[in-house]
């Protein structure tokens, strides 16, 4: 499928920057009506892109779409000759012993929660980490993770990949982050957010700094969250976070539309469901 229909402008280097112009599987109605519900393999995610139109042409622009982890992720069973998740098993998670990662949820996992129709916190079992396949369906911990990231950042795998990751490449982007800075030094994160959960990290590669942000609620910044901790470990000030505060409305200035409110038939079903309504006669209304 990657060779057949995508266009053959787009490299793996593109997936790797995020620079393909692949649009992200995540925001089709499929995926939301009922694709998140399920697992995906890496085949069945890029077949749902592999058609549509790039947003921008290979390497002109960067967007954070997830069609590119996933369609990489395809590229590598290729490649392989196995699956995503067997890859990954063998090659990063056994080697650096990221023995509480697994793929999809597991027997204990922390359970997020999401924020329902009536403005309150409830539980989100619903989505299933795999339907993002390659681009997010693990479950792990901050221990394992900071295995993860502080090989990224040393020689692990060779010091010439370690040193291309982090932005010494054709495009002059990193590797699967977006770039930033911390205190005046070169940093780079990213975000991860499904529902019921929101997790960042931040690396400043020339201290070997790794700041990792795992929450269980959507409404936590969680990128936020990580660059401040980055700041605070550098001694910087880091402002209180402003919450949204309620405008406080004087009744006089609604009084021009008061004689404009109308009741709909929903709202005459739940008045008289609690019995504070008594339909009016036909004379009446």
């Amino acid at each position: 499928v990657y060779k057949r229909q995508f266009p053959k402008s787009v490299r793996v280097e593109h997936l790797l920057t995020f620079t393909s112009g692949i649009p992200s599987f995540i925001e089709s109605f499929s995926f939301e009506a009922g694709g998140k519900r399920r697992p995906a393999t890496a085949l069945q995610i890029a077949e749902t892109v592999a058609s549509l139109p790039l947003e921008f042409a290979p390497g002109e622009d960067f967007a954070p779409s997830l069609s590119n982890p996933a369609v990489l992720g395809l590229v590598l069973e290729r490649a392989a000759g196995t699956s995503y998740e067997d890859l990954v098993r063998t090659q990063v998670l056994s080697p650096l012993g990221m023995d509480n990662t697994a793929y999809g949820r597991s027997p204990g996992d922390a359970v997020g929660v999401s924020f329902a129709e009536a403005e309150h916190l409830v539980p989100d079992t619903e989505v299933d980490p795999r339907a993002f396949g390659p681009a997010g369906g693990w479950s792990s911990t901050t221990g394992d993770l900071a295995k993860l990231y502080t090989a990224m950042l040393g020689g692990h795998w060779g010091t010439q990949l370690t040193h291309r990751a982090w932005g010494d490449n054709a495009l002059a982007r990193p590797y699967g982050f977006a770039t930033t800075s911390v205190a005046g030094k070169d940093a780079f994160y990213w975000l991860g957010r499904i529902d019921g959960h929101s997790h960042a990290v931040v690396l400043v590669p020339e201290d070997n700094l790794v700041v990792l942000h795992l929450g269980n609620s959507e409404v936590v910044p969680g990128e936020q969250v990580a660059l401040s901790v980055a700041k605070l470990a550098y001694g910087l000030h880091v402002p209180a976070r402003e919450e949204a505060r309620e405008v406080p409305v004087p009744a006089a200035s609604l009084a021009h539309y008061a004689g404009t409110w109308v009741l709909t038939p929903k709202d005459r079903e739940l008045l008289e469901a609690c019995l504070l309504y008594t339909s009016p006669s036909p004379r009446d209304r």
